[in-house]
């Protein structure tokens, strides 16, 4: 009997045993309805707290900036270029941010304006033959400095004149003839500068075979500081058929061809700048960048190139400051100068900070970009972060950044189109650099296809602004559902960015699937 109530003693019984499989169980099942119920509300908090900056932004807040920027415009000669409206635009965007608690800066610093002064004229002597501007040839922007009106000869230089071995018979005074190459070539600059060292009078840079168009870019460097290369003397851009004309008329007059040129233009050095305001709080070694321009052309009032954009990421900052919203990464709002003639706003600020401050051109983990934001005839773009090309280690990030775009398209029953980042705004610069980029835009001068017209409205074969880059770009030039529609998705993304606690890591993924927590506003809420 002892020995057999020991043993019953030390073996526990059936029922006990299940008894406590049932406590555990029952504990098992209690820590996942608490850690359930957690994430639940969780989940709730973070929507509730994602919808509201969203939905903060409102379009007719957006409407009173632009209609204070139109204002400037009028009284400014009807643009708020760098020599006309740009600086009381910055003073608007900064007497705004009296209000925030930010470190605000400005960053001034020096451009070259280019004006084409009178429509040039280009002519063979004998035998008498007149060109026409705009078909056989045209001014290059930033090509001359002065006034011109003489007769020259004509010297067809040897292979690209990218080198200074290709001026060594070269005449002095006489007007250079230069081959342009589509696939391999050095810088525009770079041929008007040698042919003027080598005692050119004027350069002619002709296109190649495979190019049907005038060449329109600037002669020179792309982002131009102080003391960089400007060419004095005209800097033509010509046809195929002008340079194989003027080549055959040289060679039968055994190289005597003599052309009378007319050239006059003006470069003048002048000051603009850009505008900070930086978050004091956040981690300064994952900064995110949030830009437009602020400049326009000198055609127009610039209401939704850039109005649009600028005032965006205005009132975003605005918002962001008013709610009290604070962030794991800190957030620098830029609003850029001298874009219309280079993105040199952009170009200097990475530019000074490589030069002088190479730890916080590191600490920049990505930058949003906006402009034009509210064409009329628009379609809804994001930028294709797999399109980048310019720097490979900026690639992952952008992509990561367009998968917020358009998972909050998707999510939204947004339709969208993918646009390239071929470099037409200060996106462009950063991924120079290395930094992953991303933006929002609505359409320029682009036709809209009939495919377009049935996936976003509008009027099909038209341009998606038919005002871009002209005197009409004033505030009856927004649609203000496609403001409010794009304001919001930038409000978005940037929340999005600024929450994450390993944004770099999660910028070195590359493409990524991200389940977004919050919707767009109701058309009730983009009043």
């Amino acid at each position: 009997m002892q020995e057999y109530s020991a043993l019953t003693s030390n073996e526990p019984t059936k029922t006990s045993q299940w008894r406590r499989f049932l406590n555990i169980l029952f504990i098992f099942f209690t820590i996942v309805l608490v850690i359930a119920v957690a994430v639940l509300i969780f989940i709730a908090v973070s929507k509730s707290r994602n919808k509201d900056f969203p939905k903060s932004i409102k379009v007719k807040n957006l409407m009173i900036h632009l209609t204070r920027l139109n204002t400037i415009a009028q009284a400014s000669g009807g643009s708020r270029a760098v020599m006309t409206g740009w600086r009381e635009s910055a003073l608007y965007v900064l007497s705004q941010l009296e209000t925030v608690s930010c470190e605000i800066e400005e960053q001034n610093f020096t451009v070259p304006i280019y004006t084409e002064i009178s429509t040039p004229s280009l002519s063979v002597m004998v035998p008498p033959i007149v060109f026409q501007p705009g078909v056989d040839f045209s001014g290059l922007r930033y090509g001359g400095n002065g006034s011109y009106n003489f007769e020259a000869l004509l010297f067809t230089v040897p292979n690209l004149g990218c080198n200074p071995n290709d001026y060594n018979f070269f005449p002095t005074g006489a007007i250079a003839l230069v081959q342009y190459n589509s696939s391999s070539d050095c810088e525009l600059i770079a041929k008007a500068m040698l042919a003027e060292n080598s005692g050119a009078s004027a350069a002619i840079i002709v296109n190649d075979p495979q190019r049907t168009s005038l060449l329109t870019g600037r002669v020179r460097g792309a982002g131009w500081f102080p003391g960089d290369d400007l060419a004095t003397i005209p800097v033509f851009a010509g046809s195929f058929s002008l340079g194989n004309t003027l080549r055959s008329l040289s060679m039968q007059l055994n190289n005597n061809l003599r052309l009378n040129l007319k050239s006059e233009t003006i470069i003048e050095l002048t000051t603009t700048g850009n505008v900070f305001c930086t978050t004091k709080t956040g981690n300064p070694n994952a900064t995110v960048t949030i830009g437009s321009h602020l400049d326009s052309v000198p055609e127009g009032p610039g209401i939704n190139d850039n109005g649009s954009g600028s005032s965006t990421v205005l009132e975003i900052c605005l918002q962001w400051h008013k709610l009290g919203k604070s962030a794991h990464n800190r957030i620098r709002f830029a609003w850029w100068g001298g874009e219309e003639i280079g993105l040199l706003g952009s170009r200097h600020y990475l530019q000074d900070l490589k030069q002088n401050n190479p730890q916080e051109l590191d600490n920049i983990a990505l930058n949003l970009n906006f402009d034009m934001l509210g064409s009329p005839n628009y379609i809804f773009q994001t930028h294709n972060g797999s399109a980048t090309t310019v720097n490979l280690d900026a690639k992952n990030g952008s992509e990561v950044i367009t998968s917020v775009f358009t998972n909050y398209f998707d999510d939204n029953n947004i339709p969208y189109e993918l646009t390239g980042m071929s470099g037409g705004s200060d996106y462009y610069p950063f991924l120079e650099h290395g930094i992953p980029a991303g933006g929002l835009a609505t359409g320029a001068g682009a036709i809209k296809t009939d495919a377009l017209r049935i996936k976003f409205g509008g009027v099909a074969q038209a341009w998606l602004d038919p005002c871009y880059h002209q005197k009409c770009d004033n505030i009856y030039n927004i649609d203000e559902y496609a403001l409010q529609t794009m304001a919001s998705a930038a409000a978005h993304t940037l929340d999005y960015f600024a929450m994450q606690k390993d944004l770099k890591h999660l910028l070195s993924r590359g493409k990524i699937g991200i389940c977004l927590l919050y919707t767009s506003p109701s058309p009730r809420d983009r009043q």
